[in-house]
């Protein structure tokens, strides 16, 4: 999933986030410099661009609702076997012994809609990768 996107601000300091990654234990921020320049122990305020981020939130939660209907469709063999979700698409990787049918591809459709239009109340939990 795309990371978080927005702004670092501080005195005559202002940088565009354009991702945000974890490696090794640390939070990493990938920036443009858009003015000034940071320098080591300066203050920066953080701010997410939440439009980005409710997009993202979305595609996420449509590609559960994704693999439920392609389950309930193909079989419960088919598995998940990668995604991308950002803010403007999601792509999502599965497993199944043949191509999909237009029939069952529009039986997917009509099943992730109907989801979509039930406006089922979304909760979020922080779960381990296990």
């Amino acid at each position: 999933q795309a990371g978080d996107c927005g702004y670092l601000d501080g005195q005559g300091v202002r940088l565009e986030v354009t991702d945000t990654t974890r490696a090794a234990g640390q939070h990493l921020h990938h920036v443009k410099v858009l003015e000034g320049r940071v320098s080591e122990g300066d203050s920066l305020r953080a701010s997410v661009d939440s439009q980005v981020r409710q997009r993202t939130r979305l595609n996420h939660s449509a590609t559960h609702l994704l693999h439920a209907a392609l389950r309930r469709v193909l079989g419960e063999h088919v598995a998940q076997k990668g995604s991308l979700v950002d803010s403007e698409r999601l792509r999502f990787d599965f497993s199944h012994h043949q191509g999909v049918s237009a029939a069952e591809l529009k039986a997917i459709e009509n099943l992730v809609n109907a989801q979509i239009r039930a406006n089922t109340v979304v909760s979020t939990r922080i779960m381990s990768m296990e």
